[in-house]
Order: C-alpha cells, then structure tokens, then sequence
C-alpha cells in the first residue's frame, strides 16, 4: 500500500511503472497492483491487490473491483511484475486482462490498462500493443446483449435467462 497518495495524473504505462514501484516489496515474486483513478485520470488509490509467487498471482475481479466501489473510482490501471525479466503476457495473462475489462464494462469502471513491467526496465502495456480496445469492442456485444436484457427485466447469467418473479417491467 501507498502511504501517500497524490493526485498525480496518470497519462501511460511509464508514468503508472513509476508511481507502482513505489508499493513492491521485492523483485522476487510477482505483484499485481491497481491503481485506482477519479474522472480526471488522477489518483485516488492504490493497492497490492496480489502477492504471488516467483511465476504466479491469483487475481479475481471482486478483490480488482472492489476498492474501485469503496473509491468511487472511474478508472483503474491494471500493473504486474515478471520477475523472469522479461514482460511478454502469458495465455493466462492475456485471458485475465480480458475478462477484466469486459468486467469493467459491465461496472461502468473502465480498465485504462494493463502493464507487465520488470526490474530491468522493459515492459509490455495491452493499451499500448492494441489489445485493450480489441478486447473492448469483442466484449461490446456481450455488455449491449446483457443491457438489453436488463432493460426489460431479464438477466442474462451464462446465457441463461431468468426472470425473477418479483421484477416488474
């Protein structure tokens, strides 16, 4: 955790590098960091969401998303660490990174980015190599599918669809 937050404007993937560096506490293990930010794309938060292991961190959207509430945060900066030194995402990197910006989407707080950084300075940003707005127009489908549905009393869950009985139109 940060000690200190300023209302610092993050603007890309260097300046967010810098400003989650300052809450690692090794380069052996991976961190999964999120930085949380208010409509102007300023500062409010930032947290240690995942400490993980020399190859790995267990991540799940309810402990990304749940400072971004307690917040009210528009924005969140998605970082990691590969502590191999090398920030090429892996498979499960690039599914995670998906499936947390279709959740943004859903909650109306949007995933600026996702950046894999190292020790040795390199890293890899999903905004930067185009994959942040891919996976947010192959999610656009799902999120209209699932806002239709709501707007007339229907859930879609899995694609299942379920009406609760006590849900008026």
């Amino acid at each position: 955790m940060f000690q200190k937050i300023n209302k610092q404007q993050l603007l890309n993937a260097q300046i967010a590098i810098k400003f989650a560096q300052k809450c690692l506490l090794d380069w052996h293990r991976e961190h999964f960091i999120g930085i949380y930010l208010d409509s102007r794309g300023r500062v409010i938060n930032a947290e240690l969401i995942s400490l993980g292991t020399l190859t790995a961190s267990l991540v799940h959207p309810r402990e990304i998303f749940s400072p971004a509430f307690k917040k009210q945060a528009c924005g969140i900066f998605l970082l990691h660490t590969h502590p191999s030194g090398e920030p090429w995402p892996s498979d499960c990197d690039k599914k995670i990174t998906k499936q947390l910006i279709k959740c943004g989407q859903l909650l109306g707080v949007e995933v600026i980015d996702h950046v894999i950084f190292c020790k040795n300075k390199k890293y890899y940003s999903f905004a930067e190599e185009g994959l942040v707005k891919k996976f947010r127009k192959e999610n656009l489908d799902f999120v209209k599918s699932l806002t239709l549905f709501t707007r007339y009393g229907y859930l879609a869950i899995n694609s299942v669809f379920w009406k609760p009985n006590n849900w008026h139109k």
